[in-house]
């Protein structure tokens, strides 16, 4: 009987475990839409990165569409500085266009793979960071403007798996910082812009 009480409590704080929310706040942007986040700072700057939105015990990601994410949210009378794309946030769901905020910092790995609708995304110059295969299988997407003078560093795979006619638009004072830096360099930049930041 012993034995069978132990399965049952052991049974039980497995799938609590794996019921309990995978994020810490949710907030509406300023479209309506519900975003989920975790805090990454709790200290004198209050960091949030945006996560995943779904059941953990699927694959579905149920952002979609047209999405805004804001600079900041207030939780608790708290202002957080939205800061990361954490890791698998938008995967697998069918979101088509995403704004990111010029507070962004990095776009973590996985960030992005497997957004089959995705067409077309804009990198604030803030961004310093994207990680592996962050947009592993982004089939549609064909664009990419990438606001930085700076290259964000990026890893080999950052963006395997896409469409072979992706086209990436750079800062026009940029030209010769992207095609040397690592990994940049394996890339054709279309054309380019001008604009300071």
């Amino acid at each position: 009987m012993k034995t069978s009480l132990k399965l049952i409590i052991l049974l039980f704080a497995f799938f609590s475990y794996f019921n309990a929310k995978a994020y810490d706040i949710e907030a509406k942007n300023i479209s309506g839409e519900t975003i989920f986040y975790n805090i990454i700072s709790k200290g004198s700057s209050l960091e949030v990165e945006v996560t995943f939105k779904g059941n953990s015990f699927s694959d579905t990601n149920e952002y979609s569409s047209y999405i805004i994410i804001p600079s900041h949210i207030i939780h608790n009378n708290k202002k957080y500085t939205v800061t990361s794309i954490g890791q698998w946030a938008f995967a697998n769901s069918s979101l088509a266009y995403i704004e990111l905020p010029n507070t962004i910092k990095e776009i973590k790995s996985y960030a992005f793979s497997s957004c089959k609708d995705l067409n077309f995304i804009r990198i604030p110059h803030s961004v310093k960071q994207i990680g592996r295969s962050a947009f592993w299988n982004c089939k549609r997407l064909y664009s990419v403007v990438l606001e930085s003078k700076n290259p964000p560093k990026i890893e080999d795979s950052t963006f395997d798996s896409i469409a072979l006619s992706i086209k990436f638009y750079i800062n026009c004072a940029s030209q010769k910082e992207y095609r040397t830096a690592p990994y940049w360099w394996q890339f054709y930049f279309e054309d380019c812009f001008s604009r300071s930041n």
